[in-house]
């Protein structure tokens, strides 16, 4: 039987986590554990969480404290020692599934048994009353794909055999912004990768996501070229020239805004 460890970090988001925590909860398939990863470190989360273990006969639901204050990455690698799961979903505290999510990955487990990882597709959630396709995820892996932008690896559209994430050592704590970096690693080292094209992924879209700071991403984006540059071509190089400067003069005028 396929089992599976969800792992879901947090950090100052209740409302968003008792949504994450009761869809989990509604999921069809054999779920080893629920770990939850509070950055916050309080007693309001731990509260919540505990509720949800209390209320829940089948599912084991687990609470940790990251107390290191190294970030999520640093948790997530952290909490891996505690998984039992042969496989490891990951689900961001704001985000969602779809209730038949891991049922359907099953399925392509099945047929795939020797794969590492799994992406589906997903959607960007505003409200009940805006939802709409996100990226389109590449149904194979090319890395040049990867080099410039993200076309879709987030986290919670991952699902990773506890295996493979092993054997690459999780995320890279070093960047601000993993989840493409952990994808590459993980098809670098030769584990098969499976492309799902139901989208059972709900992206909520709001101001507080990552990709909304910019000065983070920027780094975030200099770190990965200067990790991956042996892979770049002189066209790719081009490329994200071109984006760097304009992810320049974005911050530029923004704080030119500011000012006036």
């Amino acid at each position: 039987m396929i089992s599976f460890s969800v792992v879901i970090p947090t950090y100052k988001r209740h409302n968003f986590l008792k949504r994450a925590l009761t869809n989990v909860l509604l999921q069809e398939s054999n779920i080893s554990e629920v770990l939850v990863v509070d950055d916050e470190k309080s007693e309001k989360c731990k509260e919540i969480v505990n509720k949800f273990k209390n209320n829940s006969h089948k599912i084991s639901v687990k609470y940790f404290q990251n107390k290191s204050s190294q970030g999520e990455y640093f948790a997530k690698n952290w909490v891996m020692q505690h998984a039992t799961g042969e496989y490891i979903a990951f689900l961001d505290d704001d985000d969602f599934w779809s209730k038949d999510y891991l049922k359907n990955i099953e399925n392509y487990i099945k047929n795939n048994l020797d794969a590492g990882i799994f992406v589906s597709n997903y959607f960007n959630y505003v409200d009940e009353n805006k939802c709409e396709n996100g990226k389109i995820i590449p149904a194979s892996f090319i890395i040049n794909d990867y080099l410039i932008h993200n076309p879709g690896m987030l986290q919670s559209n991952i699902i990773v055999k506890k295996e493979a994430f092993d054997h690459v050592g999780g995320f890279d704590t070093s960047i601000p912004c993993a989840d493409k970096d952990f994808f590459l690693k993980i098809n670098l080292a030769n584990f098969k990768y499976v492309f799902i094209k139901e989208r059972n992924v709900y992206y909520q879209i709001h101001g507080g996501r990552y990709s909304q700071n910019y000065y983070k991403l920027l780094k975030s984006k200099i770190i990965f070229y200067k990790k991956y540059f042996k892979y770049y071509s002189i066209n790719e190089h081009y490329r994200f020239l071109k984006f760097y400067l304009k992810l320049i003069l974005y911050l530029i005028r923004s704080k030119l805004k500011k000012l006036v």
